[in-house]
């Protein structure tokens, strides 16, 4: 008798419903599940969370500022007052005035998230390889390998598109980095290194970002905005390399992270459906000009529970503001002359107090705000005909 049950269940592929599902349990996806779970309206909404598999290593390190306390200052890995940029012909240590530097290990992340969501009765966790997305009129249908889901809802993280084919300007954000530890504490007191441009370009926009999170570890990582992504090999290479001139050679590495973000202004929030809403990068939440991502899925996460509870029509939910059409004018630049990265984030930092570009790359800044550090910004020219070239795209 047992074995005739579990026949017809490997056959038929039980269904489950649930209010709504979300794929995905990065950055995005447990940002969502988090408000969800903060809302007492969703207590009696049936919830899933759905991912491949579990996130039980250290994939990724996070940064963002905001000012005063935060949801997530309880497991920060660290948080500053104060940051470096360093260049050639500008080199200074900013108060943030107000702001806090947070640094956030992916580890650290998941596992808080997940340990709070495990306590309410009200959400599932699954691991489950979505194999087809079938969205009907009443609901969809999502088909795994193990089981099928139906839900009023789904929110998908899963990246839905192909840059080839949009001609929108496009880039990466690639970078490989280590985490080190140093047998004397020589990092005391030091400020983060948001961008240090005092290394070969070779044509490129790159450079060095250092977090120096305990007196006697950091994380140097070594970061591109270009096309073409490197080895690992490569990027090993030049941080033992680096690491050497600056005579830090009794050192052991404790940990290695790699990745690519993607950089591009393409309107992904008008492939949202009636009942299917992309999110995080797949979403658009990615700034294309920096590609920082983990603040907006707090911001957008916030709008869309709203949206939720006014009952409102979820096929309309965008990203999409002036400052994603400055992104993309940026993105425009860098992509038809990557080498100008170096001097225009120079005379943004150089050119404009702190708390306006703060608020710029956070997309917050006024009007006035904007019109000034883009005004300060060399290459007129240059960026006039990236907005000719934006003109032609219909974000």
């Amino acid at each position: 008798m047992t074995s005739t049950i579990v026949l017809w269940k490997t056959f038929y592929m039980i269904k489950e419903n649930f209010e709504y599902i979300i794929l995905g349990s990065g950055a995005a996806g447990l940002n969502l599940a988090m408000f969800m779970a903060a809302d007492p309206y969703f207590n009696d909404k049936k919830i899933l969370l759905l991912d491949r598999e579990a996130k039980i290593q250290n994939d990724r390190t996070w940064c963002f500022w905001e000012k005063g306390q935060g949801m997530w200052d309880k497991i920060l890995l660290a948080n500053w007052d104060r940051l470096e940029f360093i260049s050639d012909n500008f080199d200074k240590t900013i108060p943030l005035e107000g702001y806090r530097y947070k640094m956030l290990k992916g580890l650290d992340f998941y596992s808080y998230c997940l340990g709070v969501l495990e306590t309410k009765n009200n959400f599932s966790i699954r691991y489950d390889e979505v194999t087809q997305i079938n969205e009907q009129p009443d609901y969809v249908e999502i088909t795994g390998k193990h089981q099928t889901y139906h839900t009023n809802h789904v929110f998908s993280s899963v990246l839905d598109y192909k840059p080839d084919d949009t001609g929108i300007p496009t880039l990466s954000q690639h970078f490989g980095g280590w985490f080190i530890k140093t047998q004397k504490p020589v990092f005391k007191d030091a400020a983060p290194q948001f961008m240090n441009f005092k290394i070969p370009q070779n044509g490129k926009t790159c450079f060095m970002y250092v977090l120096p999170y305990k007196e006697d570890e950091a994380l140097f990582e070594y970061t591109f905005f270009s096309k073409e992504v490197l080895t690992k090999e490569t990027y090993d290479d030049f941080l033992k390399q680096y690491l050497a001139q600056l005579q830090l050679e009794n050192y052991v590495v404790i940990e290695k992270e790699y990745g690519e973000i993607p950089m591009t202004s393409y309107p992904f929030w008008k492939k949202n459906t009636k009942r299917k809403t992309y999110i995080g990068s797949a979403g658009g939440y990615t700034k294309p000009s920096t590609g920082y991502t983990f603040y907006f899925c707090q911001k957008y996460s916030a709008d869309l529970v709203n949206m939720i509870k006014a009952n409102e029509d979820l096929s309309h939910f965008s990203v999409y503001n002036r400052h994603y059409w400055y992104d993309n004018i940026l993105l425009g630049v860098l992509e038809k002359n990557n080498h100008l990265g170096k001097t225009i984030f120079t005379n943004m930092f150089a050119k404009n107090r702190i708390l306006s570009i703060l608020r710029f790359l956070n997309n917050e800044s006024s009007l006035w705000e904007d019109i000034r550090i883009i005004a300060k910004t060399k290459y007129p020219f240059t960026f006039f005909a990236s907005l000719l070239r934006t003109l032609k795209f219909k974000i």
